[in-house]
C-alpha cells in the first residue's frame, strides 16, 4: 500500500495515524530485507535510512516512506549499491 502526502495528512487529521505508520513500516521492512539480502549488517534499518536521508528534506523523506514496500525495496537497492561501491 502507498499513500500520497495528502492522504497521510487526512488520515492523521481523523486520528488514523496507525494506517500511516503501517505504510511506513512496510517501507522499512522492505528496506531492511534488501540490505540483508545484500549482506549488509542491518540491526536497525531505520538508523541506516536516517543516515542515508540526512541530505534530503523531511518532506521528500516522508514521501519516499509513504511509498510503502515498493519504495522501500527501491531505496534499499539504491542504498546497497552505494554502500558496496563506497565500502
Amino acid at each position: 500500500m502507498t499513500l500520497s502526502r495528502m492522504d497521510a495528512d487526512l488520515l492523521r487529521a481523523i486520528n488514523m495515524e496507525d494506517a500511516v505508520e503501517a505504510v511506513k513500516q512496510d517501507f522499512f521492512h522492505a528496506f531492511a530485507t534488501v540490505l540483508r539480502e545484500d549482506g549488509i549488517f542491518c540491526a536497525d534499518a531505520r538508523e541506516h535510512w536516517h543516515a542515508w536521508t540526512r541530505q534530503l528534506g523531511n518532506s521528500l523523506t516522508e514521501e519516499l516512506e509513504l511509498g510503502g514496500s515498493e519504495s522501500g525495496r527501491k531505496e534499499g537497492e539504491r542504498f546497497a549499491s552505494e554502500y558496496t561501491t563506497n565500502a
